[in-house]
């Protein structure tokens, strides 16, 4: 299967990349149009501010190409951290609210402390479970009782979205991940969630193929 990371110019790239080719992928780290047109798959990960991701995405014309590529091809897509983040309508990024890729309705807002825990503090980094919320999820193939590496500060907060298919907590609950169609994206990081997270890409991986 071939496989088109893109390259958004963001922190953590190389992590996912060496997973994938981990599961003898064949893996491009690119934000050439033609190759990513032309791959089996697309995988959009990394940390990063919404707005610079997003400006970045416009001024490549890899916004209109995502659209082609998974709203109207349905080709499969794998959203990570930011690559999670972007496919809602809008975040608040520095009291800014700048526009996403709108394949979701939802906005993101900086997580609050509801609370009032003593060793609160953002971001949010390190482990944390999940809890499913769709029972064919893919994460269902993997276990129930999951824990997955976080790093962010902004979250969708709408955990009755129709598409969320797990939620966590930190401050408050949140969507962890979402699932319809060909589009899985999480908030969490496979690529440093060891065993689990080699896991959850694998099934991915299968449910790419099986569709």
């Amino acid at each position: 299967m071939n496989v088109s990371v893109l390259n958004l110019d963001c922190g953590n790239l190389s992590s996912i990349y060496n997973a994938l080719k981990h599961l003898n992928l064949n893996v491009d780290l690119t934000f050439d149009k033609e190759k990513i047109n032309n791959s089996d798959a697309i995988v959009l990960p990394g940390n990063g501010n919404f707005g610079h991701v997003m400006s970045f995405l416009k001024t490549k014309g890899i916004d209109d190409l995502l659209h082609e590529n998974l709203i109207i091809k349905k080709k499969p897509f794998l959203g990570i951290c930011i690559g999670f983040q972007i496919l809602f309508s809008s975040s608040m990024e520095n009291d800014i609210m700048t526009k996403g890729l709108n394949f979701f309705d939802g906005n993101l807002t900086k997580i609050i402390d509801k609370n009032n825990t003593d060793n609160f503090s953002l971001p949010h980094i390190g482990w944390n479970n999940i809890e499913i919320t769709q029972s064919k999820s893919i994460l269902k193939k993997i276990g129930n009782d999951l824990d997955f590496y976080f790093m962010h500060s902004f979250i969708n907060n709408d955990i009755k979205n129709p598409y969320a298919s797990s939620i966590c907590e930190y401050g408050e609950k949140f969507v962890s991940s979402i699932e319809k169609e060909n589009i899985t994206a999480i908030q969490f990081h496979p690529e440093k969630s060891h065993e689990t997270g080699i896991n959850l890409l694998k099934e991915w991986v299968k449910n790419c193929v099986k569709n």
